[in-house]
């Protein structure tokens, strides 16, 4: 049988109105046949795109934001002719945006951009999730002086240049304030003080390190030993009294 056609279109063709012309269709001698071009409108191709979840830590960089376009399978349509889309997913958050989750957006993966697509958007998540910031305390060789004091300060890493001055009263102990020799003491982080604008940002682990604590050297005076005639043994009489320095605490 005869039919009308469109020479103009095939399914590679792009949105657009082409002419229906008269093709193959012809009359028998009986008829003039007399044709009037129709139109042909080819609509835009839904298709489902939906972001991929992801995550940082608070204070890096996004990540490249990816997606998944529906496959063209009889119930979801999908890409046709090799075709890729134009344009990139988006969101809101910057380095510096607090712990949580922010929505991920169509971004420019828009209609405009992908002129034979209308594009169905299922926004996406990211998650931001706490930074580390690691205090170390400082290795410490003193003499004993009765407290467990230390005049070293704990480092930290960690802290982005944000928050340059929001991690702030650091400071170290002893365990104990004994004297137990060469690294015999373990120094530890006693305080820091994390702003509370950004404290729900980061997660704070704290390293101890060993330290030690010597004797602190006594001086004993005032006393003498009597002489005496020899009698085969050590002992003695002592005189005077005894003083003995003390630490000084």
């Amino acid at each position: 049988s005869d039919v009308c056609s469109s020479d103009l279109a095939d399914e590679k063709t792009s949105v657009s109105s082409v002419s229906i012309t008269r093709g193959t269709l012809a009359a028998s001698s009986n008829y003039n046949l007399t044709f009037v071009d129709g139109t042909l409108a080819i609509d835009r191709r839904p298709i489902t795109v939906t972001a991929v979840n992801t995550s940082r830590v608070y204070g890096d960089s996004n990540p490249e934001f990816i997606y998944n376009v529906a496959t063209d399978n009889g119930i979801t349509r999908g890409l046709v002719n090799g075709d890729t889309l134009i344009g990139t997913p988006s969101t809101t958050a910057i380095a510096t945006t607090n712990v949580g989750t922010v929505l991920i957006t169509q971004g420019t993966l828009i209609n405009t951009n992908n002129t034979n697509y209308t594009i169905i958007f299922n926004n996406g998540t990211l998650t931001i999730d706490r930074r580390p910031i690691t205090v170390t305390a400082i290795t410490e060789t003193r003499t004993y002086n009765g407290t467990i004091e230390s005049s070293k300060t704990p480092t930290y890493t960690g802290l982005i240049a944000a928050d340059t001055g929001k991690l702030t009263g650091l400071a170290q102990v002893f365990n104990s304030a004994n004297a137990n020799g060469t690294n015999g003491s373990t120094l530890s982080v006693s305080t820091y003080v994390l702003d509370l604008t950004i404290s729900g940002n980061y997660t704070v682990v704290t390293i101890n390190v060993p330290g030690t604590i010597n004797p602190k050297p006594l001086t004993v005076s005032g006393i003498t030993a009597e002489n005496k005639v020899y009698d085969g043994t050590t002992t003695a009489t002592i005189a005077g009294s005894a003083e003995i320095g003390r630490a000084q605490v």
